[in-house]
């Protein structure tokens, strides 16, 4: 998950400095911090998002609770691992959306 974050993360600072060089060919320094910010707002968030969700995935799969150990035995198999992917996968298209829409 980490390679894949890192990554996601170099593709989204090249995509924002990519863009200020489009809209500028020769920005100043004000646009290169520009740039930066944004991508710390929007990686901030993101980071944030996929920590709490991986720090509850380890919680639950080492079974913290016995409520971690029924959920993780009974009900995640139910719903299907891959539909939290899936979810988390939709809103970080979404955010990558509307930041290039600003």
């Amino acid at each position: 998950m980490g390679a894949n974050i890192s990554i996601n993360a170099a593709t989204a600072l090249a995509d924002e400095l990519y863009r200020t060089l489009q809209s500028d060919p020769n920005p100043g320094n004000e646009g290169i911090q520009e740039a930066f910010k944004w991508y710390q707002d929007i990686r901030d968030q993101e980071a944030r998002r996929l920590h709490t969700l991986g720090r509850m995935h380890i919680r639950g799969v080492t079974w913290e609770t016995w409520s971690d150990w029924f959920f993780d035995r009974f009900v995640t198999p139910w719903i299907g691992v891959n539909n939290g992917w899936i979810s988390l996968g939709n809103s970080s298209k979404r955010v990558r959306y509307w930041s290039m829409c600003l």
